[in-house]
């Protein structure tokens, strides 16, 4: 019994150790980007600074465009600069990524997306009334007239763009062969 309350409390520690400082720009930023924080707080104690547009941003990023970020190692900790709040965010994620992994960057990491559209692709979850496709929408005729489907459930969608951002992916395409006769009241 003492050997699990020794291990409880040093896991305990542990958990409570790591609230990294992490510095933003300002109060207020989007939610994305104190989402990133948040996430960086959680599993590291590392002091972070970040930067975002203007000043001296380090060499690449500016040029790079809004999703581009540099990672800096400090004396103190780390530095994230980014040209816009898309990039500050997926810098914090992917500094946060590598603190988890065990993988402090030791030099300058600049780093942007190949691709300028990432996306997701869902089924517009109602029927409609629409065979087209194999009845591919059939599925759907049980859940569109529940209230408590996912489509309305607003801690699916939250927990859906924060599975984006972890991701990276900047677009959602809703796929349905004809959802406007049911969106448009004629």
């Amino acid at each position: 019994m003492a050997c699990c309350s020794a291990l409880l409390l040093v896991l305990a520690s542990r958990l409570t150790s790591a609230a990294a400082d992490v510095a933003l720009p300002s109060a207020t930023m989007p939610a994305g980007v104190r989402y990133a924080a948040d996430q960086l707080r959680q599993v590291s104690d590392v002091p972070v600074t970040t930067q975002l547009s203007g000043g001296q941003l380090p060499a690449g990023v500016a040029a790079a465009g809004d999703e581009a970020f540099a990672l800096v190692p400090t004396a103190a900790g780390f530095s994230v600069a980014a040209n816009g709040t898309a990039g500050l965010m997926y810098g914090l994620l992917d500094l946060r990524d590598r603190l988890e992994a065990g993988d402090r960057p030791k030099e300058l990491v600049v780093s942007k997306p190949a691709l300028r559209l990432r996306g997701d692709s869902l089924d517009f979850p109602f029927y409609l009334g629409v065979d087209l496709y194999n009845g591919r929408w059939r599925w759907h005729q049980d859940t569109e007239s529940k209230a408590d489907s996912w489509w309305f459930d607003k801690g699916h969608w939250a927990w859906r763009l924060k599975r984006c951002a972890e991701l990276r992916i900047n677009a959602l395409l809703l796929c349905h062969p004809h959802p406007f006769p049911a969106l448009l009241d004629l």
